[in-house]
């Protein structure tokens, strides 16, 4: 799986994602991790399925409560083994206009090239 690019953007008490394949051969899904104080947690709770297969770029979005305080991310894909793999290190932007509520959800937030970039 190689991940194209990867954000976040903070409303209130949830978290929406949204991240881009550039293909995903093998792949059965992704968690997304949040840091906390005490290391990295897994916000999702089930394994949020992937198209699986496709040699063409793919998009999804999750939006996923997440305490306050947690602003650094990755996404983990998940292969066929089972076998987990971090790609990315990402912070949420906030979403004021959302936060007046007079406004769409603004997009991804901050976008990174997270290929291959693992969680410190």
């Amino acid at each position: 799986m190689t991940l194209a690019a990867a954000g976040a953007t903070r409303v209130g008490a949830n978290v929406r994602f949204a991240w881009t394949t550039a293909t995903e051969v093998g792949n059965v899904g992704f968690n997304v991790y949040g840091k906390t104080a005490a290391g990295w947690r897994k916000l999702n709770v089930d394994l949020i399925p992937a198209v699986g297969g496709s040699i063409d770029p793919r998009s999804y979005e999750a939006t996923i409560a997440v305490p306050a305080g947690i602003t650094v991310f990755y996404i983990e894909d998940v292969d066929l083994n089972g076998k987990g793999t971090p790609h990315g290190e990402f912070t949420a932007v906030e979403d004021a206009a959302k936060a007046r509520g007079n406004g769409p959800l603004a997009g991804a937030g901050a976008t990174a090239g997270a290929q291959g970039v693992g969680p410190t």
